[in-house]
């Protein structure tokens, strides 16, 4: 199979991972352990897709200095990023809404007036911070398609993550009606 072909194989796999979580959320309200089971295990199972197929591969290939430089600019840079969108009042309350949800906790969802329109608003603009979030997965994913291998840890976290994340992200919209 071509690289492309490839590309657009897994691309359309993680994509079908993200409407998978919107229409569980659209359909299933979890109880809050399960949720927050789900989201630990979510987040666990990408920390070690990273931790023992990407870290071991980058220092073989460029050395434990480049490898330590190359996860501690990501990290700040994840950081700023993150800081960033949480410069304003309603920023940081819509990104703590998106986390409080996909870990199953209440939301802090503005009172509309009846319409849900806020709370609709409020969950495309988490959809939307999913799309952005998901370039670097990809960059990840599109790097190990282009070494003629795909890393199954690394696409299972990316899968998993994504099915939490489109899970917290599709319950200010269900909630908006």
């Amino acid at each position: 199979m071509s690289d492309l072909g490839a590309s657009t194989g897994w691309g359309l796999l993680i994509g079908a991972s993200l409407l998978a979580g919107a229409l569980v959320a659209a359909g299933v309200r979890l109880p809050k352990k399960a949720a927050a089971t789900l989201t630990a295990f979510g987040g666990g199972i990408l920390f070690a897709a990273v931790a023992l197929e990407l870290v071991p591969e980058a220092d073989a290939e460029a050395g434990p200095g480049l490898t330590a430089l190359g996860l501690i600019a990501g990290a700040l840079v994840y950081v700023g990023a993150d800081r960033f969108l949480n410069r304003d009042h309603d920023t940081k309350m819509m990104r703590q809404s998106a986390h409080a949800a996909s870990a199953g906790r209440e939301m802090a969802m503005p009172s509309g007036g009846g319409s849900g329109s806020r709370e609709v608003a409020r969950g495309e603009s988490i959809a939307a911070g999913l799309f952005v979030d998901g370039v670097p997965e990809s960059i990840a994913l599109g790097l190990t398609v282009a070494e003629g291998e795909v890393g199954i840890a690394l696409l299972a976290g990316i899968v998993v993550g994504n099915l939490v994340e489109a899970y917290g992200a599709a319950q200010p919209i269900v909630a908006g009606g």
